[in-house]
């Protein structure tokens, strides 16, 4: 039985291998043939060209047809300062009537990044990772933006917490592993902590 199906698997192997040589030679041989009996082959611009009709470019357009765009300007303000005084009018217009009427949503605290030092106290910067939920990663891109040392992150506000989460991509994790009281006991703690994993 197993001679048989060797057998089998060896014919249709041969049969395989005829197969594709008769199948080269007539795409070599033949296939030409019928090619060359279609005509003139048209380029790929001629064909667009008759289907399509394209416009000209905007950068080739004169500049009398360009339409003019209005331009605007943006006046920045630090993050802190108090905004300008506000005019005030006998009469609303009607729309700053239609924003009094709106209800106003909560506005979330402004973010901020966190104070940087130049490099680490004493040329040593704290094993940031010794913070449950602080990788090293976490680590390396906050001794990037300057923070080096646990007593840093105990002294974080609201507004830095959320600079730092949109900085390094964590969401809640900053609150829900609570980073600044861990970095509290650390920085007041003088015996070692828990050690990285590896």
């Amino acid at each position: 039985m197993i001679l048989f199906a060797a057998e089998l698997w060896a014919i249709l192997a041969c049969c395989f291998v005829i197969g594709a040589l008769v199948g080269w030679v007539l795409a070599r041989l033949i296939w030409p043939l019928f090619i060359r009996r279609a005509g003139p082959e048209e380029t790929d611009e001629e064909v667009l060209a008759t289907l399509v009709p394209l416009p000209q470019p905007v950068s080739l357009q004169s500049s009398a047809t360009r339409r003019e765009e209005p331009t605007f300007t943006i006046e920045a303000r630090p993050v802190n300062a108090p905004a300008p005084p506000q005019p005030t009018a006998s009469a609303p217009s009607a729309p700053a009537a239609d924003l009094a009427s709106r209800p106003r949503t909560p506005k979330l605290p402004p973010r901020m990044r966190p104070p940087a030092l130049p490099g680490p106290r004493q040329g040593r910067a704290d094993q940031l990772q010794r913070i449950p939920g602080l990788t090293r990663r976490h680590a390396d891109r906050l001794y990037a933006i300057g923070v080096y040392h646990f007593s840093q992150i105990a002294a974080w506000t609201p507004q830095e917490i959320a600079w730092v989460s949109g900085y390094l991509n964590l969401g809640e994790t900053i609150d829900g592993e609570d980073w600044v009281g861990q970095a509290a006991r650390l920085a007041a703690s003088d015996g070692p902590g828990r050690r990285p994993r590896s």
